[in-house]
C-alpha cells in the first residue's frame, strides 16, 4: 500500500499499533476482520507503523489468526498467556513495541480512513501533548442501534474540529507517548471490568497532565451484540460505576 508520500511521513512521530483479542470473548468475532479492513483502508498504511502487534490472549481461533495473517502479513502476533486480561494486555503492547507513539483501537470498532493521521498529527502540535483520545460513537444502524447511539457509553458527536481539552479517554482510540505510558501506566489490578481508564484518566489530571481529544479521530463502536451480550454488558456497567464512584471518593 502506498497511501504516504514521504514528506508528510518524516514529519509524524514513529508509531506503533497495538490490538488485543481479549474482549472478543463476548463480541462478534467478525468484527477483528472488519476493524483490521478499516485500518488497512487508513490514508496512513499500516505498513508505516513500527509494529502492528496483535495480543492473543488464546479469545481467537488458531485457523483465523492464520488467515488474518496472510491477508495482513503487517500483523505481528504476540501470544500470551489465557485468562490475560484487557488492561494487562494492552500494557503489554505497550511494552513491547518501539514507536515514539502507541496508538490503540480495538476489534470491534470501524476506523474513518483519516483516523489514524488525525490522531498522529496532534502530537506534532506540541512536545508537552502526551495522550490524544479520538471520538468513538456507537454504531446506530436501525431502531436499536439508535437507542443504544443515545443510551451506551459513548457520548454524542462533539462536532469539534480542533484539539480540545477532555476529562477522559477510551481505550479503542487513544494514543500515547510511549515512554509517557511506561511512566504512567494504566492500573490492571482494580475491581472493574472496562473503567480503569476513568481512574487512569483522573490519575493522570490529578497530576496536573492535559488530555487532548482530536474529535476527528473517529471510530464507531458496536453496540452489545444480542440480549445476552446487552444485558450482561449493561450489569458490568453498574458494576464499573459503583466501583468507580468508591475508587474517586
Amino acid at each position: 500500500m502506498e497511501q504516504v508520500q514521504t514528506p508528510l511521513k518524516t514529519q509524524l512521530p514513529s508509531f506503533s499499533l497495538i490490538l488485543e483479542t481479549e474482549n472478543l470473548a463476548n463480541a462478534d468475532l467478525k468484527g477483528l476482520s472488519k476493524s483490521l479492513a478499516t485500518l488497512a483502508n487508513q490514508d496512513i498504511s499500516p505498513t508505516c507503523a513500527n509494529e502492528v502487534l496483535l495480543i492473543d490472549s488464546g479469545d481467537t481461533p488458531t485457523h483465523i489468526l492464520e488467515h488474518l495473517c496472510e491477508q495482513y502479513p503487517w500483523i505481528k502476533v504476540h501470544h500470551t498467556q489465557l485468562g490475560t486480561g484487557y488492561y494487562q494486555a494492552k500494557m503489554l503492547g505497550a511494552e513491547l513495541v518501539t514507536g515514539e507513539i502507541v496508538v490503540y483501537f480495538d476489534s470491534d470498532c470501524i476506523y474513518q480512513p483519516n483516523w489514524l493521521r488525525s490522531i498522529l498529527t496532534a502530537f506534532t502540535e506540541g512536545e508537552d501533548i502526551q495522550i490524544v483520545a479520538g471520538e468513538t460513537m456507537t454504531f446506530s444502524k436501525g431502531a436499536y442501534g439508535t437507542a443504544m447511539a443515545l443510551t451506551y457509553i459513548f457520548p454524542q458527536p462533539s462536532g469539534n474540529k480542533t484539539l480540545t481539552p477532555t476529562s477522559q479517554y477510551f481505550l479503542n482510540n487513544v494514543a500515547f507517548r510511549r515512554e509517557f505510558l511506561l511512566s504512567n501506566p494504566i492500573p490492571t489490578d482494580l475491581p472493574l471490568y472496562r473503567g480503569n481508564c476513568v481512574i487512569h484518566a483522573r490519575n493522570l489530571q490529578d497530576r496536573g497532565y492535559t488530555i487532548w481529544k482530536q474529535s476527528q479521530a473517529r471510530a464507531t463502536h458496536a453496540p452489545p451484540n444480542g440480549f445476552s451480550h446487552f444485558f450482561w454488558r449493561f450489569l458490568l456497567i453498574g458494576h464499573d460505576y459503583y466501583w468507580q464512584n468508591r475508587l474517586l471518593a
